[in-house]
């Protein structure tokens, strides 16, 4: 017998009383561990359980945009509460949340914007109105060159990368000058 099953068998076998009768070999029958722990009567981990997707806990942590994202009436947005919002979309803004590179989210044909820390430092005085915002209002003076390449993303949920336009787009739609390092 290898040692791992022999330290198994060790172990049911040193440790009777959890486990009950026990088959021929020793262990305990499978008919009886099913019937101490049948798996209906197993509590399984949920992750967001329904009811429970509130703001407050989708923006938990320190941060501006989280701190704002916990008190912004969701409902008011074309996303709705975030009650209604799909697993995608909030395992997506905790991924975008949690990285110290800018990210924007546009999300639906209105295309709503759910952005990050660093992201907001890119539009400048468009934060924080930009948050949960329409980003063809947003970035409208940029929308000639942005616009096409998010509309294919969202249209074939192929990424694309454009090095250094965006910020080009960006930097001249809000007026300033961005250098990356």
């Amino acid at each position: 017998m290898p040692q791992k099953q022999c330290a198994i068998k060790k172990f049911f076998c040193a440790h009777p009383a959890p486990f009950g009768r026990r088959s021929v070999d020793g262990m305990p029958s499978l008919q009886r561990l099913l019937r101490v722990a049948p798996p209906e009567s197993v509590p399984l981990p949920v992750i967001d359980p329904p009811g429970h997707h509130s703001a407050q806990k989708l923006f938990s942590g320190s941060g501006e945009i989280r701190s704002i994202g916990r008190y912004l009436d969701w409902a008011k947005t074309p996303l709705g509460p975030v009650d209604s919002w799909p697993q995608s979309l909030r395992s997506t803004v905790r991924t975008l949340l949690s990285s110290q590179y800018p990210m924007v989210l546009t999300w639906g044909g209105d295309f709503t914007q759910i952005y990050n820390d660093a992201y907001s430092k890119l539009i400048g005085d468009r934060h924080p109105a930009g948050l949960g915002a329409d980003i063809r209002i947003t970035l409208a003076e940029a929308w000639g060159t942005l616009g096409p390449m998010i509309e294919r993303v969202m249209a074939t949920g192929d990424a694309n990368w454009t090095p250094a336009l965006p910020s080009r787009c960006i930097a001249r739609a809000i007026g300033k000058r961005l250098i990356f390092r």
